[in-house]
């Protein structure tokens, strides 16, 4: 999961623009069975866009927004997804768990800000789903003032919502890696409380959302590892050919290349790039963990290395 400012809360797709009229009527009477998916989905469009892998073919407008918006990837876990589901971060129609909001956040249904591209994986049962676990006290009525909806109330960072004090990041509102930290194992672990037991009520934000969104999955553990050990792979070898030769400019040369790797890696429009991020920002204790064969002089040279590379960029 990376942060990610890139949408206009003031300038939602068409659709959703001209749904506020029944955004607010569904506020208004409660009516959960008038929510369409046809309208938070969107209107369906022609992929003009050629490189797109559905090119020329018909797609729900804000689900391709949304994808496009977080870079082809699913919010939550950073694969790549190109059919993503639309996913409300307050679920609309019911909280798992609720507290008094069995009807979940209805008024919310069409919100652009509520909405966010999901894999299955991560809004499965087994992922998020409906579960919303809040530290505060829990908003279980919409914001209606004189018979209206107070559509300043309903935008994710405003103020009114955020007292509820969400247990689970969003990457529009948050910085994961304030809560979560990477194991040089591809296992996600929070950093801001708790032991990562399930239902554990010390778990801090880190542990909750990694549990929640299902983030310690096989495939994603897999997936963060290969992105770790394809990078010390391409130093090791570096490394394995100055040996052989003993050209110092060679191996410089080798390691610059790593590093431009690993720089560009860590962009958010690649797979993972949370873990070359963090590789990024602790570097020194990647070299220290991740390079057994290393002698201690090698990893002194390539921590120096990069040090210099970091300076010039």
């Amino acid at each position: 999961m990376r942060h990610n400012s890139s949408k206009n809360l003031n300038v939602p797709p068409s659709s959703l623009l001209n749904a506020t009229l029944d955004q607010e009527r569904i506020a208004l009477t409660r009516n959960l069975d008038g929510i369409d998916a046809n309208i938070y989905k969107g209107s369906k469009i022609v992929i003009s866009d050629i490189v797109d892998p559905y090119h020329n073919q018909e797609e729900f407008e804000n689900r391709y927004v949304l994808r496009r918006l977080f870079y082809n990837k699913c919010a939550y876990c950073e694969k790549y997804e190109f059919k993503p589901d639309v996913e409300h971060f307050r679920p609309k129609k019911g909280v798992t768990n609720p507290n008094g909001n069995k009807h979940g956040y209805y008024w919310l249904c069409y919100n652009w800000s509520n909405l966010l591209p999901a894999c299955s994986n991560c809004n499965s049962g087994q992922g998020k789903w409906n579960k919303f676990p809040v530290l505060g006290l829990r908003i279980v009525n919409p914001p209606i003032s004189n018979g209206s909806l107070l559509k300043e109330h309903c935008n994710l960072n405003c103020s009114f919502l955020l007292e509820e004090l969400p247990k689970l990041l969003n990457p529009e509102i948050d910085h994961p890696e304030n809560f979560i930290r990477l194991k040089w194992n591809g296992y996600f672990e929070g950093i801001d409380g708790g032991t990562g037991v399930k239902n554990d009520p010390n778990n801090g934000r880190g542990w909750t959302s990694i549990i929640c969104y299902d983030l310690n999955r096989g495939n994603l553990i897999f997936g963060r590892k290969k992105a770790i050990d394809n990078l010390t792979k391409l130093f090791e070898k570096a490394f394995a050919l100055f040996r052989e030769n003993s050209n110092v400019e060679s191996l410089v040369f080798l390691l610059l290349k790593g590093y431009e790797t690993l720089h560009n890696m860590r962009s958010p429009t690649c797979e993972f790039s949370f873990v070359l991020e963090y590789i990024f920002n602790h570097f020194e204790n990647y070299v220290n963990e991740c390079f057994n064969d290393l002698k201690l002089v090698e990893k002194k040279l390539l921590k120096q290395e990069f040090l210099k590379y970091q300076n010039s960029i």
